[in-house]
């Protein structure tokens, strides 16, 4: 009987591990309450999968539910692909991951408080970038204070202006804005969605004008590198057979564009076209990470 309860208590310490226990389902990273998690219970329903809230919304924790059941799904961002760079997975999950399909992402801006703006005589990103090359190094751009998306597009601005940097966490930047302690910072349009300020939207970072903000322009035509928006992915253990993979992306494929969360747009990418992004975006998160003096997992 001693044998049996210690089994047992052994085997409830490796279910509440980092490793989690093997079961079959959709496992969503995002917090229960937040619009990323209601469209985690359709996408569960659309893949006829029970919902697996990972716990503390960690990208880790809800990679390695994943890795642990080759019939688990995993609804993520690119946090997912970060949390694996900096050893926070079970495993690499470059060899260990199969990209099944992106749903959708909600763009990234360059955004100023229209008063501090002013103040300077900024009222797009043309005069911005004319006031910042009469003016090198005098404005601040708030960055994240880990690594996301976000911070890697301030980053890659910091290389292309003539710009300063700063730290600061999420909840505090809009604070530093309006008190004009940063001049510019970056937003999703999730972030946009959310926030009730009326913000001077500069520039979209992606390759592509968003129909969220249509007179923005893009990084394309203001000629800085674009940066990819945060991502809703679908992701699968490389255990899972590939008919398994395909079959989800069939399904996810069948969600409707006005399920989507506000900030977001449709963005549906699957089979070797998805491989390739997400293998880019690996390639990408890696260089800016060490380059930042970030720890990431290589074997």
């Amino acid at each position: 009987m001693k044998k049996r309860l210690m089994v047992l208590l052994l085997t409830g310490i490796l279910c509440v591990s980092g490793a989690g226990c093997a079961e079959k389902g959709l496992a969503v990273a995002f917090s229960p309450d937040s619009a990323e998690a209601v469209l985690g219970r359709q996408v569960a329903g659309l893949l006829d999968l029970p919902l697996l809230q990972a716990e503390e919304d960690d990208a880790g924790i809800a990679a390695n539910l994943m890795l642990a059941d080759p019939e688990c799904v995993l609804l993520g961002s690119q946090d997912v692909l970060i949390a694996g760079l900096q050893g926070y997975t079970d495993k690499d999950l470059r060899k260990s991951m199969a990209p099944v399909c992106s749903l959708a992402f909600s763009p990234l801006f360059l955004v100023m408080d229209r008063n501090i703006a002013a103040d300077l005589g900024v009222t797009d990103f043309a005069s911005l970038r004319e006031y910042v090359s009469a003016n090198e190094y005098e404005l601040t751009f708030a960055r994240h204070i880990g690594a996301d998306p976000v911070d890697w597009a301030v980053t890659q601005l910091s290389d292309e202006l003539e710009v300063l940097t700063d730290i600061y966490t999420e909840e505090e930047i809009p604070d530093v804005l309006h008190s004009g302690e940063v001049a510019a910072g970056v937003f999703s349009g999730s972030d946009l969605a959310a926030s009730g300020d009326d913000w001077l939207i500069l520039c979209c970072l992606g390759a592509e004008r968003s129909s969220l903000f249509v007179d923005a322009p893009c990084a394309s035509e203001t000629g800085l590198n674009p940066c990819e928006g945060n991502l809703l992915c679908l992701f699968m253990s490389a255990d899972a057979p590939g008919e398994a993979v395909e079959a989800a992306a069939g399904a996810a494929a069948l969600l409707q564009a006005e399920s989507l969360p506000a900030g977001y747009e449709p963005r549906y990418s699957s089979g070797s076209e998805f491989s390739d992004i997400v293998k880019a975006l690996f390639a990408d998160y890696k260089e800016y990470m060490t380059s930042e003096g970030l720890f990431f997992y290589e074997e």
